[in-house]
């Protein structure tokens, strides 16, 4: 039996709907099913206006447009993500200033993002690593105090909570991603998530390549001109169709989910209580989406030798991020690895375990059956 690291969940209904978007003749954005989409973030998740896009990473750099970002400028981040995050930055000129982690969450530490604000600060970047929302109250209150947008990268969040409200829908803006590793996905996709009304017009020319093509779609001009810098943020309908198939059966693919990290749960349990390992912190009012399940080992010679010993077994764990800030880009602005031990220590010692929906009970078994044997090891030789 093989385990794959992620294996891409179909409801069935993803040929139907997109043979029907093919053959409507009408293929490019913002249409039938694109605005299907939209309409179910919005009206699911109590955000002010969506904007499909053809991949988080868009998203995130239409936002970075959005906001006026531009040489000068410096957004705190975390070093912990994805290149997406700081490139949306980057390419606009601006300066990443990364900030450390949690070594429990794996989310930026914020109670050290106010240390870093200057008065060359525009906006904050944070994360949802692993669907765990960061503290949106705290990083809300700098941001309103030194006067900061704030856009949450919840690539890895969409389904999951922080005390009560979805993921996205607190900061002044926010991006999803419908990539193949994601919860609900059409192979490549993203979203670009509004709660600030005073956004969405500009949003919406940046969109379609920086005109106001969309004022002459909604009847208000006769011609659309060139009005901002923008590009082609736009997500196919066809694409758009797949994921529509996603959203409808949403809580099943959560729920499948679930299942699989309960039972990772269960068998790891032991191991957390003798403190053996560890895993990711849960804080209180938050609520998962199961995007992923994340170990912690005493160190990186334990964390390789698990990974080795898995894929014997035919069972694929994967690293985390590589950090950012000690990267050969992120050196560029002056950082080394001695810049964020904490967050080079994590990054050195953790493993994502296989969770993706539909897995089967014979495929669950086999894996769990697995891990226990491989940690058994690991620790006895330990």
């Amino acid at each position: 039996m093989k385990i794959l690291f992620n294996s891409p969940y179909l409801t069935g209904k993803e040929e139907e709907y997109v043979l029907n978007a093919i053959r409507s003749k009408r293929h490019c954005g913002n249409l039938n099913y694109t605005q299907k989409c939209a309409k179910f973030i919005e009206n699911k998740y109590g955000v002010k206006k969506a904007f499909l896009t053809p991949s988080c990473t868009a998203a995130l750099e239409m936002a970075a447009i959005l906001i006026g970002l531009g040489p000068g400028d410096e957004v705190i981040l975390p070093s912990y993500t994805f290149s997406s995050t700081a490139n949306a930055i980057c390419l606009q000129g601006a300066k990443p200033v990364f900030v450390e982690i949690s070594p429990k969450t794996f989310n930026i530490d914020e109670d050290k993002i106010e240390a870093a604000v200057t008065d060359k600060t525009k906006a904050i970047f944070p994360i949802d690593y692993g669907g765990v929302s960061p503290d949106m109250d705290k990083i809300m209150s700098i941001a309103n105090k030194y006067n900061l947008i704030v856009v949450e990268d919840a690539a890895q969040g969409q389904e999951a909570k922080y005390k009560g409200r979805y993921v996205g829908s607190i900061p002044h803006m926010a991006t999803y991603s419908f990539h193949e590793t994601k919860n609900y996905s059409c192979g490549e996709g993203g979203a670009l998530l509004i709660n600030d009304e005073s956004f969405i017009q500009k949003a919406e020319f940046i969109q379609e390549k920086g005109t106001d093509r969309s004022l002459v779609v909604s009847g208000v001009k006769s011609k659309y001109s060139w009005v901002s810098l923008g590009s082609s943020f736009l997500l196919s309908d066809m694409l758009s169709a797949f994921l529509y198939a996603q959203f409808e059966r949403i809580e099943e693919i959560t729920n499948s989910r679930k299942k699989i990290y309960d039972r990772y749960t269960q068998i790891l349990t032991p191991y957390i209580e003798t403190q053996r390992l560890s895993v990711q912190d849960i804080p209180d009012g938050v609520e998962l989406n199961y995007h992923g399940f994340y170990i912690l080992f005493k160190d990186e010679v334990e964390k390789d030798s698990f990974i080795a010993l898995m894929k014997e077994k035919n069972i694929y764990a994967y690293i985390g991020y590589l950090p950012l800030h000690s990267s050969k880009q992120g050196q560029s602005y002056g950082y080394t690895a001695d810049s964020l031990p904490i967050t080079e220590d994590v990054a050195k010692r953790i493993v994502r375990l296989p969770i993706w929906a539909g897995m089967t009970d014979q495929e669950m078994d086999y894996t769990v059956n697995g891990l226990k044997e491989v940690l058994e090891r690991i620790t006895h030789e330990s």
